[in-house]
């Protein structure tokens, strides 16, 4: 699926369509710079939560990394899309953040029924 697919998906809220083809999508160094240069910037919240969770599943280089991790935290700490917030956390965590500020966004999510099964699952990862 192209990414521009995967974007009106997101932006619909469908979100089992974009599910069944992130982890295709996270393969793709395109899709990856997308996500850290311009889907976190998008004014749709769908769509920021769409490139938190692509950069979660992508594996960064430590140059991609070091640009995406000022974005990825700016969105974990004040989006207005709860879902961008937790997903951005979700992927510092898995890029090896375990600071205070991730696990804090981390603890708020678990109390999330959407998304309470993958928090925990970071919460354990990064203790």
């Amino acid at each position: 699926m192209a990414m521009e697919d995967l974007i009106a998906a997101a932006k619909k809220e469908k979100w089992k369509v974009v599910d069944r083809n992130l982890p295709e999508a996270a393969q793709k160094d395109a899709n990856v710079v997308w996500a850290y240069r311009d889907g976190l910037k998008d004014p749709n919240g769908n769509v920021r939560d769409l490139a938190a969770t692509l950069l979660a599943k992508a594996k960064l280089s430590v140059r991609e990394m070091q640009e995406a991790r000022p974005i990825l935290r700016s969105v974990m700490m004040s989006d207005s899309n709860p879902y961008a917030r937790y997903r951005s956390a979700f992927a510092l965590a898995e890029h090896g953040d375990r600071s205070d500020s991730v696990v804090g966004v981390l603890r708020e999510a678990a109390k999330d029924k959407d998304v309470s099964g993958i928090a925990k699952a970071y919460l354990k990862k990064v203790k």
